[in-house]
């Protein structure tokens, strides 16, 4: 027994005698992942307020990017859909032009029932759900969408409307001129008389034909002139312009 102590005496004693044993019993994991041993000139990280270097990478929300270091997640380009086994670990799938592959969950409103895919892989595109907001002319800003996640669409009506009555022949007539910022142009003919609508030189049978019934209408979002000819002189057409 007292040999054995001895003996472990002399090596404790060892142990703390030589730096170069000592120095590599402790050793710390650097920014790359690698195991570092700890030495008078490459002592243990601090646990200061980081800033991004090898030594501390931690860094701090919306610090400068510029001299900062540190590990990176990275994932594996595909150019299909991976199949994967449960309880693995395996990469973020990205495209050859660096978008990250998302898969989402099949539904009705994302693909049609008749789709045998589960999945859709594609770039999403997220709406805001907000008060309505005004943008800035050459800004680019979020689609909008209501709590329950529909697109917010907004239809532009007109803010003026211009009435009139034009007397058409046989011949083609003009309704109205062309006119910029006109949304839609209707017209009504006003007796049972065959009548056709469209471009300058307009027939009976190329035009757009209206039954010969009594105040038949019909109407057009366009902001091109509008010609009309019917089957019998004096026929009179109304037009409704909304701007």
């Amino acid at each position: 027994m007292k040999i054995r102590s001895l003996l472990l005496a002399a090596l404790a004693a060892v142990f703390v005698s030589s730096p170069a044993l000592a120095q590599d019993i402790t050793r710390f994991i650097d920014a790359n992942g690698k195991s570092v041993v700890v030495t008078p000139t490459n002592p243990l990280p601090t646990t200061g307020s980081g800033g991004g270097t090898a030594a501390d990478p931690r860094v701090a929300q919306g610090s400068t990017t510029a001299g900062q270091t540190g590990t990176l997640t990275q994932g594996a380009v595909v150019t299909g859909d991976q199949t994967y086994t449960i309880g693995t670990t395996q990469p973020f799938n990205i495209t050859p032009t660096g978008r990250l592959k998302v898969g989402l969950s099949s539904s009705s409103n994302i693909v049609p029932a008749a789709n045998p895919s589960t999945t859709l892989t594609a770039d999403l595109t997220a709406c805001l759900y907000r008060a309505p907001v005004t943008w800035t002319a050459g800004f680019t800003g979020a689609l909008q969408c209501d709590a329950g996640g529909n697109v917010t669409v907004v239809g532009k009506g007109g803010s003026t409307i211009v009435t009139g009555q034009v007397t058409v022949g046989t011949t083609a007539t003009l309704i109205v001129a062309q006119r910029a910022g006109r949304q839609k142009v209707g017209v009504t003919v006003t007796t049972a008389t065959q009548c056709a609508f469209g471009p300058v030189g307009v027939t009976l049978t190329t035009g757009w034909p209206l039954a010969a019934v009594a105040y038949v209408a019909d109407s057009w979002d366009t902001s091109a002139a509008l010609y009309g000819i019917c089957a019998a002189a004096g026929t009179t057409v109304g037009y409704r312009e909304q701007l």
